[in-house]
């Protein structure tokens, strides 16, 4: 099961900009796809890829009384295409691993939405912010945009089911996290763009120009203020858990800062020139900049918080008759850098089904008994553990050596008189 959450947002957008044009265009070939993309949905991240898609066109369905939609797309023929993509999937799973549609479903969706699982809960206006500041700027100009598509109802109506459907079916949700509500992004971006393109309309060019720079005020000033707030948010995140100072970040705080502040006085500059277009440039340009900080800063503090060191130090240290031992702590990415399967200790939470049924029962260890046996073999063990968890060293039973570590893992290494 691949779960991604980029491959189910281009699957549901797909799904639901194939229903608008079967509505829109009476094209019943497009209902199909419709299906076909909820299908590849429910194969990317379970079954929310078919839930949200009905979700929002029943919404949007009763909101408009437009009934004749739900015989137009031959739900019996779609629904059939529908299982077709995703039932021999489910099948094959269930008949290898026979527990997996109940972990799957009502432990993965059910128990995980009403809260039961504990692992991320969140109050209900999480994600309130969460679309605020992911959406912005462009966010400032959504009032402007939803007015002016007032005059296109059906498509206003289509447009607010996607969001809402997605956005309030999440924040119900007992557990979340910022990327469940990525789906919701899609009509926001669809509003403020068919918003923009009246610019190079002629009719209408000049009254959303004055309507833009009002916006793109807005916009300049709140970019300003984003300037220091930046710094200060990225201090206080980096040193939770003990991360990192804001004099260890190095440039890229600083970097942020300058990005939004530059951009932030162009905008106003533009703006009260009334001079849209420029003014729109400099806030597409803020975010791609801001983004190309970003990913710097996360490539400068890769030593410090990373797996790829980590993993690229194993690789070396390592040799093929070692075992390495993953103490406590999901981590799959060490398996692509050393190039063999780790054994697990001790999984918590949805990993502990894994290793539950996991073909492989010599790659997990259920006790501590057990690992101190193994730490005692004359074999050599590397075990990974959070940088954080000083009681592993206590539960090893035997003398370790700390080889390599960051701020976020240490590895040790049994048989400590041993030289390199």
């Amino acid at each position: 099961m691949v779960v991604d959450g980029v491959a189910v947002l281009s699957c549901i957008t797909i799904a639901l900009a194939a229903f608008y044009f079967g509505f829109h265009a009476r094209h019943r070939g497009a209902y199909l796809v419709f299906f076909f993309a909820m299908g590849m949905a429910t194969l990317a991240k379970g079954i929310l890829g078919a839930v949200l898609p009905c979700g929002v066109v029943a919404v949007f369905v009763a909101w408009t009384r437009q009934w004749r939609v739900l015989r137009e797309m031959r739900p019996v023929r779609g629904a059939a295409l529908y299982l077709a993509i995703v039932l021999p999937w489910f099948a094959l799973v269930e008949r290898r691993i026979p527990e997996f549609l109940h972990y799957f479903v009502v432990d993965q969706h059910i128990a995980r939405y009403l809260g039961h699982a504990g692992e991320h809960p969140a109050p209900f206006w999480f994600f309130v912010p969460v679309i605020a500041f992911g959406f912005f700027p462009w966010i400032v100009y959504l009032p402007a945009a939803a007015s002016y598509l007032r005059a296109r109802a059906e498509l206003s109506a289509f447009l607010w089911s996607w969001f809402a459907v997605i956005f309030l079916f999440f924040s119900m949700s007992g557990e979340k996290l910022m990327g469940y509500v990525l789906p919701s992004y899609p009509p926001l971006a669809i509003m403020v763009g068919g918003y923009f393109a009246q610019l190079w309309k002629p009719g209408a060019a000049v009254e959303t120009g004055r309507r833009v720079c009002r916006s793109a005020l807005v916009s300049g000033c709140s970019l300003l203020a984003l300037a220091p707030l930046s710094i200060y948010g990225l201090n206080r995140f980096m040193r939770q858990d003990g991360r990192l100072s804001i004099d260890e970040l190095g440039f890229w705080p600083w970097g942020l800062a300058a990005v939004y502040a530059a951009a932030g006085i162009a905008q106003i500059v533009f703006a009260l020139k009334r001079r849209a277009g420029p003014a729109l440039a400099a806030s597409a340009l803020s975010q791609a900049l801001a983004f190309l900080v970003l990913i710097g800063g996360a490539a400068a503090v890769d030593s410090s918080l990373g797996t790829r060191p980590i993993g690229t130090a194993l690789a070396r240290l390592t040799r093929p008759g070692d075992t390495i031992v993953l103490y406590r702590m999901p981590q799959p990415s060490v398996e692509y850098y050393v190039g063999r399967p780790p054994t697990l200790f001790k999984w918590a939470g949805e990993h502990a089904w894994g290793m539950k049924v996991r073909p492989d029962r010599s790659l997990v260890i259920d006790d501590a008994v057990e690992l101190t046996h193994l730490l005692s073999s004359p074999k050599t063990v590397w075990v990974i553990t959070r940088a954080e968890d000083l009681a592993a060293a206590q539960e090893f039973g035997v003398p370790m050596e700390v080889v390599v570590g960051n701020r976020k893992r240490t590895v040790y290494r049994n048989h400590p008189a041993e030289a390199e």
